[in-house]
């Protein structure tokens, strides 16, 4: 492959990333993430291949920054004394020990959004 042809391919990626990811990211209809890649792939604009590995990445950025704004707030409720090191320690082991059915069920999917939050402030 020639470096022109690397040129554009990045290029590409880096301009869905930086316009089109946040409205994937975004999109409050489900169904419109899926639709707008299928529609990138259909007209050429990015491979089966790259459309696979931004959902990955979506996936794992997802995580990544669902793990420090959790770590973020048990460090705010410390700081203000809403909870202590200790406290905030028996909830990250709560955590790490979840089963892994419970994680499939994923932020607002089977007990709806919001639910894991209003059981652990009741």
């Amino acid at each position: 492959m020639s470096k022109t042809s690397l040129a554009v391919i990045g290029a590409v990626i880096a301009v869905l990333i930086g316009t089109g990811f946040y409205a994937f990211a975004k999109a409050d209809d489900e169904s419109a993430k899926p639709k707008m890649m299928e529609q990138a792939i259909e007209k050429g604009i990015i491979s089966q291949e790259q459309a696979d590995n931004l959902k990955e990445f979506g996936q794992d950025f997802r995580n990544e920054r669902q793990k420090e704004m959790f770590e973020d707030r048990l460090k705010t409720a410390v700081g203000d004394g809403t909870i202590t090191e200790d406290e905030a320690q028996q909830i990250r082991d709560w955590q790490s020990q979840m089963p892994e059915a419970m994680k499939k069920l994923g932020p607002g999917k089977g007990m709806g959004k919001g639910a894991m939050h209003k059981c652990m402030s009741e």
